[in-house]
Parts: C-alpha cells; sequence; structure tokens
C-alpha cells in the first residue's frame, strides 16, 4: 500500500467512527399488531416451488416440514397426533421418500430412536419398547437390530412375576438362536 492510501484509509476510519458517536441514537419501536392466524404457511424458492411449510402434513400432524425437488417430505418436525396425546417427533427421509431416522416420545412420553434403510422401516431401535397396547407399567428398554435377522439388548420386565432382567437375544428368521437367561419354560418337559 502507497502512504496516500494507508491515509485514506485511516481518514475514513476517523471520520466513521466519529461520525457513529455523534450521531443521534435511534431506536425503532416494534408496531403493535394483531397475530397472524393461518392453517398453512408456505416457503417458496425464487421460482415459486414449494420448498417448506409450517402446518398439517397428510397425516394430521402439526409440523415443519421441509421438501424435496421430487415433493417428498424429507425432514420434519412438530407434534405427532391431536390433544393430550400429541407427542414431538423428529423425521428424516432419503430421496426415495423412505423413512430413515426418527425419534419420538411414544404413548407414555418415553423417547424412540429408529434407525432405517431403503429396504426396511425400522432396522434399529434403541429406547423404549412399546407393546401392542400402552401399558402404565411398561418398563421394557432395548437396542434392536432387526431384518433380516434379530439381536437384542436390553432391561426386560418378565410378564408373569414383573421382575426386571438384562437380556441378551439372537435369532434369524426361523428359530431364537441364543437368550441369555434362557426362555424359562414354566413346566414344559
Amino acid at each position: 500500500m502507497t502512504r496516500r492510501e494507508i491515509l485514506i484509509l485511516m481518514l475514513a476510519t476517523v471520520s466513521g467512527f466519529f461520525g457513529g458517536r455523534t450521531a443521534p441514537g435511534r431506536s425503532v419501536k416494534a408496531a403493535d399488531t394483531a397475530p397472524v392466524r393461518a392453517t398453512r404457511f408456505e416457503l417458496v424458492d425464487a421460482s415459486g416451488k414449494e420448498v417448506a411449510f409450517l402446518g398439517s402434513d397428510s397425516q394430521s400432524n402439526t409440523v415443519l416440514a421441509f421438501e424435496d425437488e421430487n415433493h417428498h417430505l424429507v425432514a420434519r418436525f412438530g407434534l405427532r397426533g391431536n390433544g393430550p396425546v400429541a407427542s414431538p417427533f423428529l423425521d428424516f427421509a432419503g430421496k426415495d421418500g423412505k423413512p430413515r431416522l426418527n425419534m419420538e416420545l411414544g404413548s407414555m412420553d418415553r423417547p424412540i430412536f429408529a434407525l432405517s434403510d431403503e429396504k426396511w422401516e425400522g432396522r434399529v431401535l434403541l429406547g423404549f419398547i412399546e407393546g401392542d397396547y400402552p401399558d402404565p407399567t411398561g418398563a421394557d428398554w432395548a437396542l434392536q437390530f432387526r431384518y433380516p435377522d434379530y439381536a437384542s439388548i436390553g432391561v426386560l420386565r418378565n410378564p408373569i412375576d414383573g421382575s426386571m432382567s438384562g437380556v441378551l437375544a439372537l435369532s434369524n428368521k426361523k428359530k431364537l438362536l441364543l437368550r441369555v437367561p434362557p426362555v424359562p419354560d414354566h413346566g414344559k418337559n
């Protein structure tokens, strides 16, 4: 830099500093407005194509959702269900629109984390393992690998006496290969 350029730069800096110090402060008060109400808000790109929305999805969940160029919902954050049974969730989908990752609080506010691929939804589960119906006494927690074979490690409640125990299970499509502790035979020979 030449000496002239350095002097111009210094003069501009000093002038900006003093100009900013002597300018009257301007505070802007937010306008009093009524809330905006709608059933759906859409975010569009420069061409007018919808890329995201805030509203209800096709399953009536309240979501903030993002779409890809093929109109697949690739990311959703929201509430699954309505009213007192609504539970928060986060879903990611692949380019094919099929689920890949799901995190949610299940029916009893217990966390579930699921990983999927293009062949099988829920290939890996981590967290509370829900039964076929909500059971307030349910206490089964596990890491499960499913399809084509099955592996599980977790803490499960014995449905007969209610005791809790650690369990490791391995099986293929046809039979149980290993279970520690073994499945009790309950008097069968």
